[in-house]
């Protein structure tokens, strides 16, 4: 079995090149879902920065 390199972001990985995607094919990658990736990554981005913003905000309110 042959594979493709292939890079998503920061992340290389190696997917199986095949002619047909059968049962068999041992991993699955659907480039076209690579905008989903990007999107979910950056908003998992702001919604952990909000986080911590919410928290620094809080414990650094003074009474």
């Amino acid at each position: 079995m042959r594979f493709q390199k292939v890079k998503e972001g920061k992340v290389e990985f190696f997917v199986p090149i095949e002619e047909k995607l059968t049962k068999k094919v041992c991993v699955f990658y659907n480039p076209v879902m690579k905008f989903d990736r990007d999107l979910s990554e950056i908003i998992i981005s702001i919604l952990k920065g909000m986080v911590f913003n919410h928290k620094i905000k809080k414990h650094t309110h003074s009474c």
